[in-house]
């Protein structure tokens, strides 16, 4: 998630929202990656919205370069499905762009009556382990997301986004330089594996026109030139045509055809 500061500019602060929660059947779930820009406490905060499905979990190592917090959502009326997300709790932690960033823990769903305690979540998520070992500050929130957005928002979602821009902040002497970096390591990267991936395609085609070349040795057949010198353009292609040459030309062919017909 990038992030810039300059002198009298509100920064931009980008986040990871990992959910681990299961869908609610009455709501369309994140299937892929989205991102929502809004302001909160003076930063223009730019928010990777990412499933949580087995398929789309690789991805999310994409971004953790880029971030500086992450969000993550679990079903508090889920508990057959706490171990599961206590392991990609843990998982995501353990990454060396993620450790040490701030965590934002919403435990959703509140409003059903057979949700978990907070205490259980802690436990079941050995939330104070994991968060300590990999120096994460982090913060749980028993909510209910249902209750909608801007002053409808659940008061606990709302405390909780203002500490965690106010962790941001506190953090930021440290954050930004570490994601500048991660960000141009990422750059090379990938501009490592473009290259690379060229030299490939170039070898692969060079071999593939080696081995037609052999072939057609084998078969003493003369591979034809792929254009005839008329028309090779030969010094300013945009110059004035000789229209008594044209005219020639085009005789010459009308007389070439008759011959032909003719025979």
């Amino acid at each position: 998630m990038a992030f810039s500061l300059s002198a009298y500019v509100f920064p931009d602060c980008e986040l990871f929202f990992l959910w681990a929660e299961q869908p609610d059947p009455d709501i369309a779930p994140t299937v892929g990656f989205s991102n929502v820009k809004f302001s909160r406490c003076n930063f223009d905060v730019t928010l990777f919205d990412v499933g949580g499905g087995k398929n789309i979990r690789p991805i999310w190592k994409n971004y953790y370069g880029e971030i500086f917090a992450i969000i993550y959502v679990i079903d508090s009326s889920s508990p057959d499905r706490l171990s599961e997300a206590r392991d990609v709790f843990r998982e995501s932690l353990e990454h060396p762009e993620l450790s040490g960033k701030p965590v934002l823990l919403l435990a959703n769903k509140v409003d059903k009556d057979n949700h978990m305690t907070e205490s259980d979540i802690t436990q079941g998520l050995r939330l104070e382990e994991t968060v300590n070992f990999n120096n994460c500050p982090s913060k749980l929130v028993m909510v209910s997301a249902i209750q909608g957005t801007g002053s409808k928002m659940d008061k606990g979602i709302s405390d909780g986004l203002d500490w965690l821009m106010e962790k941001v902040r506190t953090l930021m002497p440290s954050l930004e330089p570490r994601v500048e970096e991660d960000m141009r390591r990422a750059r090379e990267a990938r501009d490592k594996e473009r290259e690379e991936r060229r030299a490939r395609v170039k070898k692969q085609r060079e071999e593939r026109e080696k081995a037609e070349e052999l072939e057609r040795t084998k078969l003493g057949i003369v591979k034809k030139p792929e254009s005839d010198d008329d028309d090779i353009v030969d010094g300013n292609p945009f110059k004035a045509l000789d229209i008594n040459e044209l005219k020639k030309k085009v005789s010459n062919l009308c007389t070439s055809t008759s011959k032909n017909v003719v025979s």
